[in-house]
């Protein structure tokens, strides 16, 4: 075009890079299906409460083994959770009908010992990596790979269908809303299944 008297000037043309958007990624339905029903299967009480535990409220694994007895209120038709988190931060998540359920089975058979906190193993508190280890059991026996922050990603894309960002914000504990917002980002799957749909 230079050459040809369209332009005066070289135009320097950048190539652009395709924006890379991060996707936290949770279970499929059907996973999440088949390690839950594998856990209540086996039967054990414990791993129950783990399990309800972090699909129904969306804690870290840091603030599940950090869940004291004095933490948790339980009546028959409902139940709280104080949670403690990052920065000492609190937050108070409401429990639903199965967590509550799963908690007051597990109080049942859970060993009398001087520790306050609810899961306990033969030394004490259980710690982080004792439930990464049983997720990963159960995961295996199951072929899902599974660790606890993607059973909170789980809860999240979940929620967002019908909840408010900033009623998941505080479920969640997020500082910040845009921490929050990335459950509402688009994956190639949703847009594979969105354009697959179309009909002319």
């Amino acid at each position: 075009m230079l050459k040809q008297g369209y332009i005066k000037e070289p135009i320097h043309i950048e190539a652009v890079r395709n924006k890379v958007i991060r996707q936290y990624k949770g279970l499929e339905d059907r996973d999440l299906w088949k390690l839950r029903n594998e856990i209540h299967r086996m039967g054990n009480r414990m791993h129950i409460c783990m399990i309800e535990l972090l699909i129904g409220t969306g804690i870290r694994v840091s603030e599940l083994v950090g869940i004291r007895l004095k933490d948790i209120e339980l009546s028959e038709r409902k139940g709280t959770l104080m949670v403690y988190g990052k920065g000492n931060s609190f937050r108070t998540i409401p429990m639903n009908k199965d967590v509550r359920k799963a908690i007051t089975r597990y109080l049942e058979v859970r060993p009398e010992c001087e520790s306050g906190y609810l899961f306990i193993g033969q030394r004490g508190a259980l710690e982080r990596n004792a439930i990464n280890l049983i997720l990963n059991k159960y995961g295996d026996r199951v072929q899902v790979k599974v660790t606890p922050h993607m059973l909170r990603h789980t809860l999240g894309y979940k929620l967002v269908r019908t909840t408010p960002l900033t009623t998941i914000q505080q479920i969640l504990g997020h500082d910040h809303v845009s921490t929050t917002n990335i459950y509402t980002l688009t994956t190639n799957q949703d847009m594979e299944i969105a354009l697959a749909n179309i009909e002319w």
